[in-house]
């Protein structure tokens, strides 16, 4: 009697201490860990640079249409 009162005590707790260590970080997916910590930053990164270069690019497309006489000069400064 004791016995079976004290298993369905510890089947509870069990699981609570599970769903807490788990909810801690004590464990974790490996792929999910890699994702958020390697391959999301350099994918930031290179979305970035991207973004950039897009924004350079529309600079000088919109100087080339306004002063079509400095489409010479922009290109060698965007290219340097």
């Amino acid at each position: 009697m004791a016995t079976d009162i004290s298993l369905a005590c510890l089947a509870g707790l069990t699981g609570t201490v599970y769903g807490r260590l788990q909810d801690s970080g004590f464990f974790f997916d490996p792929v999910q860990r890699e994702v958020e910590q390697q391959v999301m930053p350099w994918l930031k990164e290179e979305t970035q640079k991207i973004v950039a270069r897009q924004a350079t690019a529309r600079s000088v497309n919109s100087a080339s249409v306004c002063c079509p006489h400095f489409v010479p000069w922009l290109y060698i400064i965007v290219k340097v």
